[in-house]
């Protein structure tokens, strides 16, 4: 009976977790909004806010892909010229603001790219263990492994993952940075998971 009572006592404490959480970042997304909605109108006060939470973040997210400190530093600081330049055609639909700042630092990844790197390296990129990929992944892979797999996805394949996992972005945010439906993002995310698994599962001796 106390088990079952502990038990039952654990789970409605992390319904109500998740509850805050939902609430705190409902909470955000509104704030980020109405301060997108200032921007817009002229008053540029509150952008420091917005600025300060997002930097590190776009600054990850550029780095991850690019692993060069100077490259990384100009393509933020054009992601956050072109924030401040097109927040005018921000409009809160979807997903929110965030989703619509990564799309940003997507494109400026993807000017970057055409410029100087016809195709995508994904051996610049420093990759996180076999198991953080995916639950049943051999957790003996080495790191070096699962970038070669990586590697050999299709480009859609291996950027739905690097946003999923790399970003910790959710699929409604990943449906409005790749413009497409949040069910199509989570099939696209299962099917890479799949040929990743696939392909580790095949290589194992």
């Amino acid at each position: 009976m106390v088990l079952a009572a502990e038990a039952a006592e654990a789970g409605d404490l992390a319904k109500i977790v998740t509850i805050l959480r939902f609430i705190r970042i409902t909470i955000w997304n509104s704030m980020e909004s109405d301060i997108a909605k200032q921007c817009q109108m002229g008053n540029w006060s509150n952008f420091d806010e917005l600025y300060e939470v997002y930097l590190p973040k776009i600054y990850a997210f550029v780095y991850n892909r690019v692993r060069h400190k100077q490259t990384a530093e100009d393509i933020v600081s054009t992601v956050f010229t072109n924030i401040v330049k097109r927040v005018g055609t921000f409009r809160e639909h979807g997903a929110g603001f965030k989703p619509w700042v990564y799309a940003i630092a997507r494109n400026a990844l993807i000017d970057h790219y055409r410029r100087n790197q016809p195709t995508f390296d994904i051996g610049s990129v420093e990759v996180v263990s076999g198991e953080n990929l995916a639950n049943g992944l051999d957790r003996a892979l080495d790191a070096e492994s699962v970038k070669q797999f990586l590697a050999a996805l299709q480009p859609q394949q291996r950027e739905i993952i690097l946003l999923r996992i790399w970003d910790d972005l959710s699929h409604k945010e990943i449906a409005q940075i790749l413009n497409v439906s949040e069910a199509n993002s989570k099939v696209m995310f299962s099917r890479a998971i799949s040929s990743l698994r696939q392909a580790l599962i095949g290589a194992k001796p």
